[in-house]
């Protein structure tokens, strides 16, 4: 029986779709650089092998993303010293909270928000994540436990579902460049929305 298609039509189908999904990953890219440009900072990229968000944590934390085995234990630990306080941001009553805490302590899974809110807690810092989602306010991952108020404040790139990067400040006008232009992950531009795990 001859198929609905001939093989040139589904090639041709293929490739549009190709195109399409490239233009939209183009566009959203281009979003997400746009609004960090928007609150003077430009991206650091870091390795996408599944530890993007422990790499951009370790690089604006610790100085290097070579050092994200370090920050994934540390958000692992703190998620397991203090199941009571993190475990109510999981999504769904049948998730085992030892499968997901052994979960993410293993190389390459990906973080999520839950453990990001942990490694706020661990290193003292607000998160702020600058994203390509509709909504242009950036959002802030507190620690749980201390809330809006840690001491540091830390900004990350969120190319939402795909990859976390790092962030720099860009130099002002007039400073030269290689001049100092603020901290790794500096914050800069407008307060940022709380995020899901303020509560």
């Amino acid at each position: 029986a001859a198929g609905l298609f001939n093989e040139e039509d589904v090639v041709k189908r293929a490739k549009d779709a190709t195109l399409r999904d490239y233009e939209q990953q183009q566009a959203a890219s281009e979003l997400l650089l746009s609004r960090l440009a928007d609150h003077q900072l430009s991206l650091v990229p870091v390795g996408d092998d599944g530890n993007c968000m422990f790499r951009a944590i370790a690089h604006a934390v610790l100085g290097s993303e070579e050092r994200h085995g370090e920050s994934r234990a540390a958000a692992v630990a703190q998620l397991r010293q203090s199941p009571e306080t993190y475990r109510r941001f999981l999504s769904g009553p049948d998730v085992d909270w030892n499968s997901y805490t052994a979960k993410m302590e293993q190389d390459k899974t990906w973080g999520d928000q839950v453990c990001l809110a942990a490694a706020a807690t661990h290193y003292d810092c607000v998160f702020t994540l600058i994203t390509n989602y509709d909504d242009p306010a950036p959002i802030a991952v507190p620690s749980p436990v201390r809330g809006l108020g840690a001491q540091r404040k830390v900004t990350l790139a969120y190319w939402a579902g795909v990859h976390y990067g790092c962030t720099a400040k860009l130099p002002s006008p007039g400073q030269h460049v290689g001049a100092p232009a603020g901290g790794r992950g500096d914050s800069g531009g407008s307060q940022p929305r709380p995020g899901g795990l303020a509560s």
